[in-house]
């Protein structure tokens, strides 16, 4: 005979009258567990892997290779990377890890172009994208 888990919930009859749809106790198993019901908080954000790495690497040139979502959340840090760099040396951004990115990243890639920043690996629908925001301009 098994013993009753510590956390079984039984509940005996009520006025000893049975009420409809109960087990009766030899048929009921042990394995009856209570459980607690969690709540997700409403101002608690669900990130669904938002994750991006970016990796300086230095030769004749400062590259910064970039990788997962790039979105207007994390352009700030990145112009931050890009504008601590001395500007005679050739500033180049690899975006061959680039998985997403928004419409402002799209304008922000315009402007570090337009600043004699290299895109190095810019997959082709990036390359698309900033050429139809640059004829809307």
């Amino acid at each position: 005979m098994h013993a009753a888990a510590p956390d079984a919930v039984f509940l005996p009859p009520a006025s000893g009258i049975s009420p409809i749809g109960e087990t009766p106790a030899s048929q009921r198993s042990p394995n009856l567990f209570r459980f607690n019901v969690c709540y997700w908080r409403r101002d608690c954000s669900f990130n669904s892997g938002s994750m991006l790495k970016i990796q300086r690497t230095s030769n004749a040139d400062v590259v910064f290779t970039v990788s997962g979502r790039l979105d207007a959340g994390n352009i700030g840090e990145l112009s931050d990377l890009l504008a601590a760099e001395p500007r005679g040396r050739t500033r180049v951004l690899d975006l061959k890890d680039v998985v997403l990115v928004d419409g402002d990243v799209v304008r922000f890639l315009s402007t570090c172009e337009a600043d004699s920043i290299v895109l190095r690996n810019c997959p082709s629908y990036i390359r698309a994208w900033i050429a139809r925001e640059g004829e809307r301009s």
